[in-house]
């Protein structure tokens, strides 16, 4: 581990003065070594604040990582100056940047191009990317490629970036697992994808709750969709119940009659700025309210004008923080009083009741108004609340105490556990468990098996601290490493991020991403010919015949030009046929646009019709098994 802080008290003296400027990193067919075993150019492993300005990072044949970052490491990559003169730049890797339970980092102003991940998170204190360009490539015997994918950050900054994508074959940006916390998407601009924003796992607080992961101010531009909200295996797909905020919508301009919207399971409520162009958003599902409103949150769409862009950090910001954090958190508690005190939170919202009648009733519409209230305000908060920790990250003299403050201010499981972290960092190891301990009866809501999995680990830290020990110590086949690498096996949860990222710095195992290509479904349809050059079939095009013969697909694919099945009509909105000619249909999986199953049919007739009234509005894959092999067809729901 490299650390150069001077620490005396509660502050850090001095700042990690290590600083790259103006470099190249480069692997070539010159290298002196096998490029399949190329792994990274930079290997951060506990190492706070190293410094990269205006380097460039280039791989071949998509292999290895730029810059690893594991074990509470933290850098920067440029700065946040808008006008920068020159721009650093990652292409042709694996994966770009790699970050494995990290200290705040920052990346601004880099071009990603030709990467099939550009930067990929397994839990991070928190990350700052802004002024990017991601150039999102296409490689059919990779699959999903992906332009930013964050697990388990509880708090993320992306503003001001470009994803865009090949011939719409791509994710622009995956968020998975965010927890109960106020993060929002804004101002940014994806072009060209087949899924711009998609939503992983829980990223709000429920259902009516008024924290979650918000999208403002972007700009869509030829996307097969656009926002995405979906499950993660078991757990429910969530982002912020209330899009926009009371009278306000979100500001986002969507692809021209593209498909804006779309939930597996979660029902939320979207605002959007009446009679503006593209702010109303195309084929919204019913289990998605859109609501109109006079304007909407944004100075700017899409890019903002680093001319006219407000300062992000406001002056004196220490006294001005503090005195408006007072300001909002009285009035939210007294709004959550009176909410309480008219025993509204024993009534359900009758959110039909109150967007279907005319007038509102009196009592509902007083309940709805102090609602929305207590989102706004939560809101404000929490923006407060980021703000000052991104202050305290970037002051030369890291306070401690004043970071602590913060973070409880919060209040949130996650920053709980950042608390009980930085306890343990400064030597306070009893304060560490009691935070951890405490949480159950802090929370309402909170996942106890992340919190067993926390407990364990600080178990090992302190195995480690009183035999005075490292994780390179830990003995093969001792009880002590078996239990790391189980935390590390565990999941999605913060504790098994951490742990993974232990594993991988100090012994010999990989861990593979947590969202892997197959993971996600390979959204475009290709087609390989005799001379093994590839070639990509839009999924808009796959109603149209190929120009051209002698076409092969995978071993259990059918070649377009020899099964006669036919589906029909396209889009349709009741009933489906299948029409297979002469030829015996067996079985038919009917998969939502993320690939996973909705259910199958045994069919064993040449034609039938499926009744698809009960689907949500949207893309939906069929696989086909015939006597002849597999066939895959798509089709649009109206």
């Amino acid at each position: 581990p490299y650390r150069r802080h001077k620490i005396i008290g509660s502050v850090h003296l001095t700042r990690n003065a290590s600083n790259f400027s103006h470099c190249n990193f480069i692997v070539n067919n010159q290298a002196l070594f096998d490029l399949n075993e190329f792994e990274q150019h930079i290997n951060l492993i506990d190492v706070e604040d190293i410094q990269f300005h205006s380097c460039h990072f280039t791989s071949l044949n998509n292999k290895g990582i730029a810059i690893q970052s594991l074990m509470s490491a933290s850098f920067s990559l440029d700065d946040g100056n808008m006008l920068t003169s020159e721009r650093s730049n990652i292409s042709d890797f694996d994966i770009g940047i790699l970050i494995q339970d990290g200290k705040p980092s920052y990346v601004y102003n880099t071009n990603f191009n030709n990467n099939f991940t550009g930067i990929l998170t397994e839990k991070s204190d928190a990350i700052y990317i802004a002024g990017n360009h991601f150039q999102i490539p296409y490689e059919s015997y990779h699959g999903p490629t992906c332009g930013v994918s964050l697990t388990n950050c509880p708090y993320f900054y992306i503003k001001n970036n470009i994803f865009h994508g090949e011939i719409n074959c791509n994710y622009g940006l995956i968020i998975n697992h965010s927890g109960k916390n106020d993060n929002i998407i804004k101002n940014n601009m994806f072009t060209h994808l087949r899924i711009a924003n998609l939503a992983f796992g829980e990223n709000s607080d429920g259902l009516n709750g008024i924290k979650g992961l918000q999208f403002h101010c972007n700009w869509f531009e030829n996307n097969d969709q656009e926002i995405v909200v979906s499950d993660y295996d078991i757990e429910t797909g969530s982002i912020r119940y209330i899009q926009g905020e009371l009278g306000m919508g979100c500001g986002n301009i969507f692809t021209d009659n593209g498909f804006s919207l779309t939930s597996d399971n979660y029902s939320f409520q979207y605002h959007y700025k009446n009679n503006s162009h593209r702010e109303n958003p195309f084929h919204v599902p019913l289990n998605i309210q859109t609501v109109a409103n006079d304007d909407h949150l944004c100075n700017q769409i899409g890019l903002e004008n680093p001319l006219i862009a407000p300062p992000e950090v406001p002056f004196n910001w220490q006294n001005t923080l503090y005195d408006y954090y007072n300001l909002i958190s009285t009035s939210l508690e007294n709004t959550k009083r009176s909410y309480q005190e008219r025993g509204y939170y024993d009534i359900p919202i009758d959110w039909e009741t109150y967007f279907n009648t005319v007038p509102v009733p009196y009592e509902l519409e007083q309940q709805v108004n102090l609602y929305y209230e207590m989102v706004n305000l939560q809101s404000q908060l929490s923006g407060i609340c980021q703000t000052a920790l991104y202050c305290i990250y970037n002051d030369s003299l890291f306070n401690t105490n004043l970071f602590h403050n913060w973070l409880i201010r919060n209040h949130t499981p996650e920053t709980d556990y950042l608390l009980a972290e930085s306890y343990y960092e400064n030597g306070n190891f009893n304060e560490c468990f009691q935070i951890i301990n405490a949480i159950p009866e802090t929370y309402e809501s909170y996942d106890e098996i992340e919190k067993q999995y926390y407990l364990s680990y600080y178990n090992l830290k302190e195995y480690l601290r009183i035999n005075e020990m490292t994780w390179s110590d830990l003995e093969e086949e001792s009880a002590e490493k078996s239990l790391l690498f189980d935390i590390a096996s565990s999941g999605i949860n913060g504790a098994a991020c951490v742990a993974r990222a232990i594993v991988n710095s100090f012994f010999d195992v990989s861990y593979e991403p947590l969202i892997q290509p197959n993971f996600l479904i390979d959204l475009c349809m290709y087609i390989i010919n005799l001379n093994n050059d590839s070639s990509l079939i839009p999924i808009n095009d796959l109603f149209e015949e190929p120009k051209q013969n002698n076409y092969t697909t995978s071993i259990d694919q059918i070649p377009e030009k020899e099964n006669s099945l036919t589906i029909y009509p396209n889009p349709a909105s009741t009933l489906l046929t299948i029409n297979n000619g002469n030829q015996i249909i067996r079985e038919i999986s009917l998969c939502d646009v993320l690939g996973k199953e909705i259910k199958t049919y045994t069919i064993n007739a040449s034609k039938t019709d499926l009744t698809i009234s009960h689907l949500n509005k949207g893309f939906y894959f069929l696989r086909i098994l015939t006597d002849k092999g597999m066939v895959n067809k798509s089709f649009v729901k109206e």
